[in-house]
């Protein structure tokens, strides 16, 4: 029954239509209205936060552009800029230039280092040990393009000092400008090194476990700050850039992000906050009008299904019960816990299934003694008892007539016939079967002897050997294989293979003859499909249609031959049986 018909969900829809669909109508209108105040003091909160961080900025600017400033209004700094005298001019200039900037650094006393380069290539350095064995300042990589930033201020990304001999590691960003002389004949360049530290001094505050915090990415976009791990991971800031955004990391955790570039010096700023603290009175809101839905929804549904349960529960059982007998099972009983009409109905199925179960088993122990008939009749087909006197007579006589190549044929004919009458069970250790073709193979070989090259090959292995099955399955296939397959061409090899699936044994024998015409093997396994039973018990083929039917008397239609040629290839004849290790009747007597 589709379950929009029964009427535990008739019930649950009449409730929830006039309890629950009303608060959820008002907890969202409260939570939007809500949700959008709260947007709104988030945006102020973030144009607050970045615009103290490009204050900082902007008075950092302003200082540097103020030292670029004083250093070119400097007598002493634009003799250095128009030096013409040589080294020892040049010398003599340092000793006069240190005062000069001890007093200036004080303006921004984070600096770890000054450098003024001429245009004639002279370098004065400040806070630092020069190392003057290194490339030409100006060629460093992170040295922008002075042809292109013109006089205007710089912010170089981070880079390593190696023109210091002491911390040629260290990481650092710089402020470069052009300036000139007093008198416009000269130029040169300074530059200003900063620590990434003072970025924390700056902008800081936070540490790694904060859950808001600020990001400075250069313009090449890589991050100067935080140097140290945060709450957000450093490819998200990278990836996004939008100007507003949302974020929501792998841990489930949600943040608004906002970023902003100043266009002066290239650097952007990006403030992130999460939104569980920014959101924390919406959700407190929030979890109050999911509590009292939820205690609603409980309690309609702890009502619906207490109704529901006393009236629906034995119908709902009985059907369970009618559904796992139509798959197969007939020990479900229903339990008469009443005696109203459900239980009058119970009663009633208990007595059809007790019926059914005593029909089935009428109808079982019938088809077993019909199989069991006809399986004896199919062995008295090829059963050769009553010839095995007969050779052993003509083996004797060929015996001592001196005709031993006839006399080795007919004891191997003998124990064929032997085998045959050895045992009247149907089934049979695979090993027996294994025999019995080794010496029909050995008589085939004596009778090709000289004429024709035949080779066998058997591939199975010996713990397949004490698997069981029914006798008779192999020698039909190897006769077809060496009579149909190799004896037109005359010469050929014979391969039986076993192998195990699960619980399945596979055997195949495969030869390397003449093969079968396309439309041939359409009939026949047209015939092994749907007729092999027919043609065994009223056109007495004894061959492959004897063996598929036999198969599929004991194990079921799942078991059979299938049959693999091409003419000129050869023919794969395999067989798919149940894997057995016992010969007990219930493990192979079944359809």
């Amino acid at each position: 029954m589709n379950f929009t018909h029964k009427l535990f969900f008739k019930l649950l829809v009449f409730l929830i239509l006039i309890s629950i669909l009303p608060l959820l109508l008002a907890g969202w209108l409260s939570y939007n209205h809500s949700s959008k105040t709260l947007n709104n003091e988030i945006d102020k909160e973030a144009a607050n936060v970045l615009e103290e961080k490009l204050t900082t900025l902007n008075l950092l600017m302003n200082d540097l552009q103020r030292m670029a400033e004083i250093l070119a209004k400097n007598n002493i700094v634009s003799t250095f800029l128009n030096n013409q005298d040589g080294k020892d001019k040049y010398y003599q200039l340092f000793t006069q230039l240190d005062p000069f900037l001890d007093s200036l650094q004080p303006i921004r006393p984070e600096t770890i280092g000054i450098t003024l380069i001429s245009d004639k290539q002279l370098i004065y350095f400040y806070g630092y040990s020069f190392h003057p064995d290194k490339d030409p300042f100006l060629a460093n990589s992170w040295m922008p393009d002075l042809s292109q930033i013109g006089n205007a201020p710089y912010i170089t990304s981070l880079h390593a000092r190696p023109y210091d001999q002491r911390n040629s590691d260290q990481q650092v960003f710089s402020f470069v400008q052009q300036i000139w002389s007093q008198t416009f004949s000269s130029q040169g360049v300074l530059v200003v090194d900063f620590p990434v530290e003072v970025l924390e001094q700056w902008f800081g505050g936070k540490t790694a476990q904060s859950a808001s915090g600020t990001f400075i990415i250069d313009p090449k976009g890589n991050i100067l700050y935080p140097q140290m791990p945060s709450a957000l991971s450093r490819e998200y800031v990278k990836i996004h850039n939008q100007q507003v955004n949302s974020i929501t990391l792998p841990n489930g955790d949600h943040y608004r992000v906002f970023r902003k570039t100043v266009t002066q010096i290239g650097w952007t700023i990006v403030s992130y906050f999460p939104e569980k603290d920014l959101y924390a009175a919406i959700y407190n809101y929030r979890d109050v009008i999911i509590t009292i839905l939820g205690i609603s929804v409980l309690f309609c549904l702890l009502a619906s299904l207490y109704i529901s349960h006393r009236t629906a529960r034995p119908i709902t059982k009985l059907a369970e019960l009618m559904k796992k007998v139509e798959g197969g099972d007939l020990n479900q009983r229903f339990p008469i816990n009443q005696r109203d009409e459900i239980g009058q109905l119970g009663i009633s199925f208990n007595q059809m299934i007790q019926r059914i179960q005593e029909l089935i088993e009428d109808v079982y122990i019938e088809q077993r003694e019909k199989r069991s008939a006809e399986i004896t009749a199919l062995q008295a087909q090829i059963n050769p008892h009553f010839l095995y006197n007969a050779l052993e007579s003509i083996n004797s006589l060929a015996r001592r007539n001196k005709q031993h190549q006839i006399s080795k044929q007919i004891a191997l004919l003998g124990k064929l016939f032997r085998f045959s009458i050895s045992t009247f069970t149907e089934i049979v250790p695979l090993k027996q079967e294994i025999a019995y073709v080794k010496h029909y193979l050995l008589i085939h070989q004596l009778r090709m002897q000289g004429t024709e090259e035949f080779h066998y090959h058997i591939q199975i292995p010996y713990p397949h050997h004490e698997l069981y099955t029914i006798k008779w399955i192999l020698q039909p296939i190897v006769e077809n294989a060496i009579i149909h397959g190799l004896e037109p061409q005359r010469n050929g090899t014979i391969l039986i293979k076993g192998e195990v699936h699960g619980e399945d044994l596979m055997i195949s024998v495969k030869d390397n003859g003449a093969g079968i015409a396309k439309n041939t093997l359409e009939k026949i396994l047209f015939q092994l499909e749907n007729n092999a039973e027919t043609l065994t018990k009223y056109e007495k083929k004894v061959g492959l249609y004897n063996v598929q039917s036999r198969i599929r008397l004991h194990f079921g239609s799942k078991y059979g031959i299938t049959i693999d040629s091409s003419p000129g290839e050869g023919t794969t004849v395999s067989l798919l049986l149940p894997r057995r290790i016992t010969t007990d009747e219930k493990y192979v007597n079944r359809r």
